[in-house]
């Protein structure tokens, strides 16, 4: 691979709306591929470009039709055709994958901002990834969203409300897309580090941090 850098090996194609590399070995000799439909997510794209460039040379790896790649909150999956290998990305109900990256880049933008703004480790769960809520937690009128230290299966983010009473019988399981979907506003803090929290009273959400104990609640 070439001694430029990562981001230098990406150019971005204004009129089809897309980034696109060179001839990449570790891709079967074929060009990697991201396409955008919103034109301000290009720079983002070449980003996501780049970052699986890194990828390839620091793990050695290959890409083949149908490998997938976690980058940050949401996964993206390489399909190929004979000249080049596409960027997909999971759809909005992460069931399965559809053509474009918009969703991947807007994740890791919105994500890694937040966390330059309050000064935190950028740490972003996967969007499958398992958080604690409160079984009210889609009819609650506020919420208080606490990061612990992941442990388990978990991400080590709770989702508590105002009926939490330290049962933990009132507590189960949730895909973090779940929650994300019904509650967009709190997507972007989700990559803040262990002992952020982040609370939503139905209309603003506000963060701040304190010191946790692993496991507390």
């Amino acid at each position: 691979m070439s001694l430029r850098s990562s981001r230098e090996q990406v150019a971005i194609e204004a009129g089809d709306v897309l980034a696109r590399t060179g001839p990449i070995g570790a891709a079967g000799n074929r060009q990697l591929v991201a396409r955008v439909n919103d034109a301000t997510l290009l720079d983002g794209a070449a980003g996501l470009l780049a970052f699986v460039l890194d990828y390839l040379r620091d793990s050695g790896a290959e890409i083949h039709d149908g490998d997938t790649l976690q980058y940050g909150y949401w996964s993206v999956r390489f399909t190929a055709s004979p000249d080049a290998i596409e960027l997909w990305e999971r759809d909005d109900d992460y069931s399965g994958y559809v053509r474009g990256v918009d969703r991947a880049v807007r994740f890791w933008t919105a994500q890694w901002e937040a966390c330059v703004e309050r000064g935190s480790g950028f740490d972003p769960p996967h969007a499958d990834g398992l958080a604690v809520a409160a079984k009210d937690i889609f009819t609650a009128p506020r919420l208080n969203a606490i990061r612990y230290e992941a442990r388990e299966h978990t991400t080590g983010w709770w989702f508590l409300t105002d009926s939490f009473t330290g049962d933990l019988e009132q507590m189960a399981p949730q895909h973090l897309h779940h929650l994300t979907a019904h509650y967009p506003v709190l997507a972007r803090h989700l990559a803040l580090d262990v002992g952020w929290v982040v609370h939503w009273d139905g209309k603003q959400v506000k963060t701040g941090w304190k010191p946790t104990e692993d496991g507390e609640s």
